[in-house]
């Protein structure tokens, strides 16, 4: 308390809650009335990248593990930010941005592409033909988390569900397309993008069903330009999948024990568990980093979780990142499963401010990049990398951002598709495809 009985404490605590705040206000104004690097999704994944941290840092009276989220894990959070809008910024020069993404896609008969995709639905058919269907299971937690048997095929799932994920993207892509595609192939990819949605809700995991889902919406509202209200509506509608989804869970005996092992408490009745639910899908990213915090006593971990994914892949004896953090915070990944410690919260357990700082930029500059790309070349390519990476962005402040073998296959199918498309469109004509150069800065494939 101060000389003239201002408490600086208070103030100092509540500032970087406000300047979250202010981020999330900024990236609408700039939605709405941008046409820089912050105009169109590029502001919405920003906005709700913020907006989402700062309800989840907010103290709670029963707050998860027992523990809220201090003011210099906010302030850290802040840097996060500020080194995101700053690598968006840098990422998104030299050129406008004022290209038309209304623009042909090249290369849509490519049948290499269309038999990478059904080559993994049907490796999902199999897995789930002979081993189990989480979503059918008695538990689908515990089926979801030790499931001991994934299917003949079972070791390839990390490649398998992103390719499911790129698929159910690339099977509404035609809506996007100034030259439609004719109502018998546009319905035969739109059934295969919903057969491949079917096959990740078999999984019993939201965020691989989400995924998809969002990666469409960002392309939509990368097209379509909605207003805020139309964007917040169906942001609401997300959260109420997420609190039925939730309540279901919630509802069930094993996750009564599990609310118990995290300190939580179940809600009353479906709205009451609903709304559990949503809290603890906001809640739990800060409150996993302030435990892990606390446990490290200042120390790091350097880089163990970015690369437990991928390690994991190649060693399974090698825990996952996320359940390396449920040890960390003393508790088991056989009841929890994995706790995902957000993406500021991972790269400080792992390398500090540092880690932040240019973890945050470098996520900033990506985005930026991909976009300005998309916006450039509006090619299937392009459209599926975006919404893929912005979506896994988005998707980190609930999670963790990692070397995981799902965003590097989604890397290598965009490359894939790329090229792959480059060649049947430039077969098609029976001549060479050259980019030329547009006023914009931007650029765009012709038959010569």
């Amino acid at each position: 308390m101060g000389a003239l009985g201002i408490d600086f404490g208070a103030i100092l605590g509540s500032l970087p809650l406000a300047l979250l705040l202010a981020v999330s206000l900024g990236a609408a104004v700039l939605y709405k009335f941008s046409n820089g690097a912050f105009s169109g999704s590029a502001a919405i994944v920003l906005l709700f990248m913020a907006f989402a941290c700062l309800v989840g840092m907010l103290p709670s009276k029963n707050p998860l593990y027992d523990v809220n989220p201090g003011t210099y894990l906010a302030w850290l959070t802040v840097l996060g930010f500020t080194s995101m809008a700053i690598g968006v910024i840098v990422g998104s020069r030299p050129g406008k941005l004022g290209v038309s993404v209304d623009s042909s896609y090249e290369g849509w008969g490519a049948r290499s592409v269309a038999v990478v995709l059904w080559g993994a639905a049907t490796a999902a058919l199999i897995n789930y033909g002979t081993g189990d269907i989480p979503l059918l299971a008695a538990d689908i937690n515990q089926t979801r988390l030790n499931g001991t048997d994934a299917g003949l095929l079972g070791r390839f799932w990390p490649i398998i569900f992103p390719l499911l994920q790129l698929g159910a993207i690339s099977g509404f892509l035609p809506k996007f397309r100034t030259e439609r595609a004719g109502p018998r192939k546009g319905g035969v990819e739109a059934w295969f993008g919903l057969l491949c949605l079917g096959l990740l809700i078999l999984s019993g995991s939201r965020s691989l069903v989400f995924i998809p889902l969002v990666a469409i919406s960002l392309l939509q509202i990368e097209k379509r330009r909605f207003g805020l209200l139309k964007i917040a509506v169906g942001v609401a509608m997300i959260l109420v999948a997420v609190g039925v989804i939730g309540a279901a869970r919630v509802n069930s005996v094993e996750q009564q024990n599990l609310l118990r092992a995290t300190g939580a408490e179940a809600g009353e009745g479906w709205l009451g568990s609903a709304t559990v639910a949503i809290d603890l899908a906001l809640q739990t990213g800060p409150r996993v980093w302030a435990s892990a915090e606390n446990r490290l006593g200042g120390e790091r971990i350097h880089g163990d979780l970015l690369v437990g994914d991928i390690r994991n892949f190649f060693e399974p004896s090698v825990e996952r990142s996320d359940r390396q953090v449920t040890r960390l915070i003393g508790r088991d990944p056989t009841v929890l499963g994995g706790s995902p410690p957000t993406v500021w919260g991972g790269l400080n357990l792992d390398f500090g401010a540092l880690g932040v700082l240019l973890g945050g930029a470098g996520m900033g500059w990506v985005l930026a990049r991909s976009r300005v790309g998309y916006l450039r070349t509006p090619s299937r390519a392009a459209a599926l990398w975006y919404a893929y990476i912005g979506t896994y962005f988005l998707l980190s402040i609930y999670s963790y951002v990692s070397v995981r073998p799902s965003w590097l296959v989604a890397a290598g199918f965009c490359l894939f598709v790329r090229y792959a498309d480059r060649y049947s469109n430039a077969h098609s004509y029976g001549v060479e495809v050259q980019r030329v150069s547009r006023g914009s800065g931007g650029a765009y494939s012709r038959p010569v």
